[in-house]
């Protein structure tokens, strides 16, 4: 299959934006980040952007991007870290 055909039939399909990617995340869930490298740096983002995620328990070995947010009373009490 030609890269260019696949690229416009299956991935609209099959990708979406961060923002749409941290709506499907229900209140109370268990979310496990990947590290390093490998750490989704805009979807870390969006979680913190979006106001309606609460009680979200993040597993995550190493995490640059929370840093930037551990100081901030308001993500305190939307997530717990599990570092």
């Amino acid at each position: 299959m030609d890269w260019v055909k696949w690229l416009k039939d299956y991935c609209p399909k099959k990708t979406m934006t961060a923002g749409q990617a941290v709506s499907k995340i229900d209140r109370g869930s268990r979310v496990f980040i990947g590290t390093g490298c490998g750490e989704p740096q805009h979807l870390i983002r969006a979680m913190v952007k979006d106001d309606h995620l609460q009680d979200i328990m993040v597993y995550q070995m190493l995490s640059y991007t929370f840093s930037e947010f551990v100081d901030d009373p308001s993500f305190l009490r939307r997530f717990s870290l599990k570092l």
